[in-house]
């Protein structure tokens, strides 16, 4: 962290994206949807090819039944083209039980108030 202390770290979804030109701008998107029942005392990051992006996303909470996770990043693509790995992850100083939320993708298991929810992260390649 920024302070020289260790983190503990929690992927909460990872993948992989095809590059098609090198040197691209990349803009995501991404929308995570949590059951309450974390400590949201955390950082958001994302990586991708390596790379770290600090403070990508924000809380939303939706009532009590709900959070609902925003982010938007603009990042420079990797030098070459391919499939390239990414991942969302939660960063804490303080805690490795430390969470955003209790359940990702909640359905109406864990809330009789929703149906089934569901995350996506959406990558735009932009030719700048």
């Amino acid at each position: 962290n920024e302070n020289g202390g260790a983190y503990n770290t929690l992927t909460i979804l990872s993948g992989s994206y095809t590059q098609i030109k090198a040197s691209s701008v990349l803009k995501i998107d991404a929308q995570i949807q949590g059951f309450p029942g974390g400590a949201v005392a955390g950082d958001w990051h994302f990586i991708y090819d390596g790379v770290d992006t600090l403070n990508f996303m924000g809380m939303d909470n939706l009532a009590s039944s709900m959070m609902h996770f925003v982010g938007l990043c603009l990042i420079d693509g990797a030098s070459s083209t391919g499939s390239k790995a990414w991942s969302i992850t939660w960063h804490t100083a303080n805690s490795s039980s430390n969470r955003p939320f209790g359940v990702l993708n909640p359905n109406a298991t864990d809330s009789a108030l929703q149906s089934q929810c569901s995350s996506r992260v959406i990558f735009h390649e932009l030719d700048l």
